[in-house]
């Protein structure tokens, strides 16, 4: 009796049964993390062109020249806070500015956060320089230089941080003045000051 040879196909080495069974799990592994990222973000309404977002923990972010930047509040929260015409014009022709605040102040911790925050703000988002000092330089505060409204110039503005019965941003002789209603209020002026600087807000 004579058997014929069978020839075996050769073996497809790129789609055998265990290259297949690993692109099926690489598969399943890269939808999973997908569906993780976009569960821990969601899109927030765009405004004035520039796109929003926040995590899962609400925090708030905006693309800013090309880079995701955290905020406390959206654009569209701020709009009703009273801004002078020129405090981002000024702000925008300076490269350096005085902060100054009384260390008597109600809120004074509201106030000590706020110049600590304006001051990374500007100095590492806006290459603006910030000099701080206080109106009164006594008690805790002796180190710190005297800086009130009179040393303002136009191209070194000062920025007075100051708790008041209603929260609004004022231009005054190129001192601009950050008044703040309440302790959340000083977080909601930051935002605006810095939604006016990206060019978000006027």
């Amino acid at each position: 009796m004579v058997f014929n040879k069978i020839n075996k196909k050769p073996e497809n080495k790129v789609f055998n049964k265990k290259n297949v069974i690993g692109i099926i799990i690489v598969f399943v592994m890269v939808s999973s993390l997908l569906a993780v990222w976009q569960g821990s973000s969601t899109s927030l309404d765009n405004y004035n062109h520039f796109r929003f977002r926040a995590d899962t923990n609400n925090k708030i972010f905006g693309k800013m020249n090309d880079n995701w930047i955290q905020f406390n509040y959206h654009p569209s929260f701020l709009e009703k806070i009273n801004v002078s015409d020129d405090v981002i014009s000024t702000l925008n022709n300076s490269k350096m500015i005085y902060i100054t605040f009384e260390p008597t102040d109600k809120y004074i911790k509201n106030v000590e956060l706020m110049r600590f925050q304006i001051r990374d703000s500007f100095l590492n988002e806006f290459n603006m320089y910030p000099f701080v000092g206080v109106t009164n330089n006594t008690g805790n505060y002796q180190a710190l230089p005297f800086i009130d409204c009179n040393n303002a110039t136009q191209f070194v503005p000062v920025i007075y941080i100051k708790s008041y019965n209603e929260t609004l941003i004022l231009n005054e002789n190129n001192c601009i003045y950050l008044y703040a209603s309440g302790g959340v209020e000083f977080n909601a002026i930051l935002d605006r000051i810095r939604y006016g600087l990206y060019g978000v807000m006027k």
